[in-house]
């Protein structure tokens, strides 16, 4: 009678032991079965790094995952005014999440060197919940290495801020060396020297030649002081 009561509780045990591993494959296979999801479909120029399973978040919260890729998407099936969207991705999410018909769907990275992951933040209440299968435009953040390559290029490419800097300031040289600014510069470099070696010019008749003057015979006889013996004694001349 022992042996009868042992096997029917290890019969249970195996039973309930099966009810729990399928109850956990239907929640992870099939989370629709047992909890109502949604069905969108998001489209995007390009869905490089994103893959089936990746999180959907609700404002950073996970409501559900990506299901399926398709690319490209052909012409005819691309929403308006984006002919470039060439790439469509189906997500599941919660019913009880609350996804309005004006959502901005982020494709971005979840963290530095992170996953990628799909985002719909900004919401606008007053568009009303959107229904299932309901599609959606969306945009794709940058990542890092893009933003810098577009900084690079906007720093400098053709007509950017740097490279219209440098064109000025070669004008400028340019301008100033065709000026007599140099020529006053240097000139004002020389009078600096001179009155750091003979400062005494100051209060005296400048007698020093700078390249370009010239001066008379008479001039130049009239700088020279005169000799003590060419000047007359009183008695001469008597």
């Amino acid at each position: 009678m022992q042996i009868h009561k042992n096997e029917i509780t290890t019969g249970i045990l195996v039973l309930v032991t099966f009810g729990v591993l399928l109850a956990i494959l239907v929640v992870i296979g099939m989370p629709g079965v047992i909890r109502p999801l949604n069905t969108y479909r998001i489209y995007y120029d390009n869905a490089e790094g994103i893959r089936p399973g990746a999180p959907v978040l609700l404002a950073g919260r996970e409501i559900g995952k990506v299901t399926d890729l398709k690319s490209p998407v052909p012409m005819d099936q691309r929403p308006n005014g984006h002919a470039d969207y060439e790439v469509s991705i189906d997500v599941e999410v919660a019913r009880d999440a609350q996804i309005y018909h004006t959502e901005t769907v982020h494709l971005t990275e979840q963290s530095l060197m992170g996953q990628e992951v799909i985002d719909f933040v900004h919401g606008d209440e007053t568009s009303g919940l959107a229904e299932n299968h309901t599609q959606f435009v969306g945009e794709r953040v940058p990542e890092i290495s893009e933003m810098v390559a577009d900084n690079i290029q906007r720093l400098t490419g053709p007509g950017s801020d740097l490279v219209l800097t440098i064109k000025n300031a070669k004008t400028f040289m340019e301008t100033l060396n065709s000026s007599q600014i140099p020529q006053v510069i240097q000139n004002a470099a020389q009078l600096t020297d001179t009155l750091k070696r003979e400062p005494w010019r100051l209060f005296w008749p400048a007698t020093k030649s700078y390249p370009g003057d010239e001066q008379t015979p008479a001039a130049k006889k009239k700088d020279l002081p005169s000799r003590p013996s060419e000047e007359k004694t009183p008695n001469e001349g008597k």
